[in-house]
């Protein structure tokens, strides 16, 4: 984390993925329609806001050199190159683990994962409830509770505002992966039913 000063007063700044929350991620991904970050000095300040969680006037009032300094500070949050699959995560002392399996997948928590990931408009504006189906509460015996989507939204609501999106990202990565196979794995099995299927005379 930087500590920015600014009128002798000292800020958080984030430098990594994982100093920042899956909500401001997605807050800060569908403001990318409005162009690059290097020409548009409103997208910048709106970005800038949502890291350093202050207001868009306050920063309105600062020297303009200081604005360009931290915009620098800002390409890491597009950069999600580095990012491996991390399994387990506690918020709130709450521990969740990832589902990364697809023979442990239940029907209904793959079609909606599936729903949710072929909405590539929405993607991001999605992204809470993808990890919400991803991440459940870990049983006593360290497995993944069973999924029921009637908790999903308030599970979704939670990671949005304390889960940092360094394990989202990697996790959008992984799921992705993760339904890629299991279409190819459905495709194969169309193939070469008979192998599974005996025909009757």
């Amino acid at each position: 984390m930087h500590k920015i000063k600014i009128d002798e007063k000292l800020y958080n700044f984030p430098s990594k993925l994982s100093e920042v929350t899956l909500g401001q991620f997605q807050e800060i991904v569908s403001l990318k329609a409005m162009g690059s970050i290097k020409d548009n000095i409103d997208l910048t300040i709106k970005i800038i806001s949502i890291l350093m969680k202050v207001s868009e006037e306050f920063l309105n009032t600062i020297p303009y050199t200081d604005i360009v300094k931290l915009a620098k500070l800002c390409g890491f949050i597009f950069d999600s190159t580095n990012e491996e699959p991390k399994f387990e995560v506690v918020i709130d002392n709450v521990k969740y683990v990832m589902l990364n399996e697809i023979s442990k997948m239940s029907t209904a928590e793959y079609i909606d994962l599936d729903t949710l990931l072929s909405d590539k408009e929405n993607a991001v504006s999605n992204l809470h409830l993808i990890m919400g189906i991803l991440y459940r509460p870990a049983t006593k015996k360290n497995k993944i509770e069973p999924y029921n989507s009637e908790t999903l939204n308030e599970r979704a609501e939670l990671f949005k505002e304390k889960m940092t999106c360094n394990y989202a990202v990697s996790a959008m990565l992984f799921s992705l992966a993760l339904v890629q196979a299991s279409s190819e794995l459905i495709q194969d099995y169309s193939q070469n039913k008979n192998e599974f299927v005996g025909e009757s005379n």
